[in-house]
């Protein structure tokens, strides 16, 4: 697992990065029946909403800055370094 130092003094930018490794962390690699998940399934439609709906509050108002795409390659990404961290360790 990849630790990162951060070094950046603003509150909003920690917490959006806090939320979404909360998200992502949670992200299911298999359906509860045991087959892979795949972009139709409820869980990571789920996953991929929640980390779109991510923003920055700031006095403005919020600024959404993941688009669907970006939240989808997300999303793909984590059940890929999970499924490779599980082939790795023989789980």
């Amino acid at each position: 697992m990849a630790t990162i130092l951060i070094r950046s003094k603003s509150e909003e930018f920690i917490n959006f990065i806090k939320k979404l490794d909360s998200i992502l962390s949670g992200t299911e690699t298999t359906t509860p029946d045991g087959q892979q998940i795949e972009y139709g399934d409820d869980h990571f439609q789920d996953r991929m909403k929640r980390v779109q709906q991510l923003c920055f509050t700031f006095e403005d108002g919020p600024v959404y800055p993941l688009s669907i795409n970006a939240s989808c390659a997300l999303v793909w990404d984590e059940i890929k370094c999970k499924q490779e961290d599980m082939d790795k360790n023989g789980l």
